[in-house]
């Protein structure tokens, strides 16, 4: 734990000092009442973020949603006891069976926020790996994965795989050209970005983004192994734009007029000239109906879009 980023060597001593002596934590609210004197709200953040307190809740988001009013309860016990009414409040195990159920109820991370957030905490994914979230769809957009890209003259070819690192520099000409490192988890590949190349695509350029790269592999004369020339850099919106038919919303459940503004209202923000049409599904017990939005009106399906439409209760997929 003492890798977790803003908890200190202090703060886990207290921790594991209180668990030896008095046994495992039982749950959030049991932690912050044991610990609040020698930790505080964003040392619980982060061992919650980490997944150091998996074990006592499968939901971080609702840990995280909680850990404020978790404390709150921790420090009113604690000053009942000082003022000598504990016989009226209880003692800690009465406390943390009363407030046992008193998780707020919010949905859990979605996979890709729950790796960020590790990533940020940790330097490292710990739990999974960005790009399998894009399995699926990446298979169907690239020709290899980045292992078994060999050295092929005049093939150009798609490849994909998560920015872990991006730089640039100034070429003698005065033009700045762009170095990649991708990850696709099978391999890291070193990508050359031409000053055309990285001109265009820069805004692009941001790392733990999924990117697909068009270009030739080459022989890397100077370190070993192999390159990339890219001739084209894409991001995974445009690439869906491009290689998918549609976003397909699923619903098996009755919809409400609530929910039909709800959709529309997260649809009017990503409405474009370029974009993909949205396709319903629904069916109950009667009837069975699949609608499309009209020709002009198309969406440009970035994660937050689709992030969005499943916040509102949809399941969806991107159609090839």
């Amino acid at each position: 734990m003492g890798a977790i980023k803003g908890v200190g060597e202090s703060a886990l001593h207290g921790i594991i000092e209180e668990r030896n002596q008095h046994g495992h934590y039982q749950d959030l609210f049991d932690f912050c009442l044991r610990v609040t004197r020698k930790v505080n709200k964003r040392v619980i953040e982060a061992l919650i973020v980490a997944g150091a307190m998996d074990c006592l809740h499968d939901n971080r988001n609702a840990m995280l949603h909680t850990v404020g009013l978790a404390l709150q309860k921790a420090e009113q016990q604690h000053k009942n006891e000082e003022a000598g009414q504990a016989d009226l409040f209880g003692d800690v195990s009465t406390f943390v069976e009363e407030n046992r159920a008193e998780l707020v109820a919010v949905p859990e991370l979605s996979e890709k926020q729950r790796l960020k957030a590790e990533k940020d905490v940790l330097g490292l994914y710990m739990t999974g790996h960005p790009i399998e979230i894009y399995r699926q769809e990446l298979d169907k957009m690239v020709d290899q994965k980045l292992s078994a890209l060999r050295p092929e003259k005049w093939q150009k070819k798609w490849v994909a795989g998560l920015i872990v690192e991006a730089r640039s520099k100034v070429t003698k000409s005065g033009n700045r050209m762009g170095f990649l490192a991708i990850d696709d988890r099978t391999a890291r590949l070193d990508v050359v970005l031409r000053a055309a190349v990285f001109e265009s695509s820069r805004d692009l350029l941001v790392p733990d983004s999924v990117v697909l790269v068009y270009g030739e592999v080459a022989e890397d004369t100077f370190n070993g192994g192999i390159k990339f020339d890219a001739e084209q850099l894409v991001s995974l919106a445009e690439a869906r734009i491009e290689k998918a038919r549609a976003i397909k919303l699923y619903s098996d459940q009755s919809i409400s007029i609530e929910q039909i503004h709800a959709v529309a209202t997260v649809l009017s923000a990503y409405r474009a000239e370029q974009g993909l049409p949205l396709v319903v599904d629904y069916q109950n017990s009667q009837a069975k109906v699949q609608l499309k939005s009209e020709a002009n009106n198309v969406f440009v399906p970035d994660d937050e879009l689709l992030e969005a439409l499943r916040a509102e209760g949809w399941q969806l997929e991107v159609v090839y």
